[in-house]
């Protein structure tokens, strides 16, 4: 038996499924009916991202895969040293589509963005303010702003205004989380943030007094 362990959908209301051992699924609302849509690893999916043209599904162990809307497979990204498209490690942790349509893919040994054809596997001293190389979340606020969670490295903050990287808790004394190890993000109605850590409470940071609460 599979367990399901995470989803994507793309804009057009269609919805993906990963298991625990590498299956994806395609579930559609209209019939409510589930069917297997792919399965190229044996391996826990631990991020499906849907754009227009596909699906890209980060392993737990076994890298990346873009996968098209008929169920083909169109690319695979992994992070061994004869990797044809290799990125930073094969344990993927999230993935993003900016603005410019670059994916960027959170990894064991740091951010690889992915961009017309070409992999720039970036190092935590090559961006500013990056805290560490273990990247565990990536999320865009309303603001544009682009938050970076790490894997026992804390917060790291850019502006839209600014491509450097800011490492929150040097920047901002009142930034000061219960915890380093952060691993989700969402943001409120009010555009306070939330963020979430494995070992410790949930905090929030209110925007206009730059203050986070646990």
């Amino acid at each position: 038996s599979e367990n399901f362990a995470t989803a994507g959908s793309n804009k057009k209301g269609k919805i993906w499924i990963g298991g625990t051992n590498g299956t994806v699924w395609q579930y559609h609302l209209l019939t409510q009916q589930i069917k297997i849509f792919c399965h190229y690893r044996s391996e826990a999916i631990r991020k499906i991202f849907a754009d227009d043209n596909g699906i890209w599904i980060g392993f737990n162990w076994e890298g990346l895969d873009y996968v098209g809307l008929d169920g083909n497979l169109i690319a695979h990204y992994g992070g061994s040293q004869n990797s044809v498209n290799k990125i930073h490690h094969d344990r993927v942790r999230d993935i993003y589509k900016d603005e410019m349509g670059r994916i960027w893919v959170s990894t064991y040994k740091g951010i690889s963005i992915i961009s017309k054809g070409e992999i720039f596997n970036i190092q935590p001293q090559e961006i500013t303010g990056l805290p560490y190389n273990s990247i565990y979340k990536i999320f865009k606020d309303s603001k544009n702003g682009m938050w970076i969670g790490t894997w026992s490295g804390g917060l790291a903050y850019q502006s839209n205004f600014d491509n450097r990287f800011i490492h929150s808790q040097n920047a901002q004394p009142n930034f000061e989380m219960d915890d380093e190890f952060v691993s989700s993000f969402a943001e409120n109605l009010d555009g306070t943030i939330l963020i979430g850590t494995e070992f410790g409470n949930l905090n929030k940071l209110d925007r206009e007094s730059n203050r986070m609460v646990n």
